[in-house]
């Protein structure tokens, strides 16, 4: 015998519609989630690129052998790169240093407090950091609480999710 109807396969208009409303489900409900999101990004990016400031006054301290240090305003929200440039050696940020470049920390973030002396860290030509200390962030919604820390005999700069090691013991 011979079919009088072939069948056509395909998806009907309905079946469209029912993904259409699932898909729009799925993203109402995913929305809010990444709207709380962003902020905690924004704000791990800015930290990172204060990492990333703070080992590059390291590199120039170590590639060119004279001390380079980055400043910290808290209450501006910014940091400076900068050179020590009037006194090298005194550790200690005055207006005759060369500042490289002046960064504001974000709309999003918060920095919150540091424990360098003069709000200031130097690196030296051996690569060492004057001293050791941190740097507090939080993000503008208290979500996010990130700190970098500096090692004075290494010069090593990392970024900690929440407190880190060197407040809990007291460095």
């Amino acid at each position: 015998m011979k079919r009088l109807h072939k069948r056509q396969s395909g998806v009907t208009l309905i079946e469209m519609t029912i993904i259409a409303v699932l898909a729009s489900v799925l993203a109402a409900m995913a929305v809010p989630r990444w709207l709380e999101y962003i902020p905690q990004m924004r704000t791990k990016a800015a930290v990172r690129d204060v990492v990333s400031t703070l080992r590059e006054a390291r590199s120039l301290a170590i590639s060119r052998k004279v001390p380079y240090g980055v400043r910290f305003d808290y209450e501006q929200g910014q940091y400076a790169l900068f050179k020590d440039a009037d006194s090298p050696g005194n550790e200690i940020y005055s207006s005759g240093d060369s500042v490289i470049t002046d960064t504001p920390v974000g709309t999003d973030v918060y920095m919150q407090y540091t424990t360098f002396t003069d709000n200031s860290v130097f690196f030296n030509p051996d690569g060492s950091a004057s001293m050791s200390g941190t740097v507090m962030f939080e993000s503008v919604n208290y979500q996010t609480q990130l700190t970098v820390e500096v090692w004075a005999a290494t010069g090593r700069v990392r970024m900690v999710d929440g407190y880190s090691f060197m407040e809990t013991q007291g460095y």
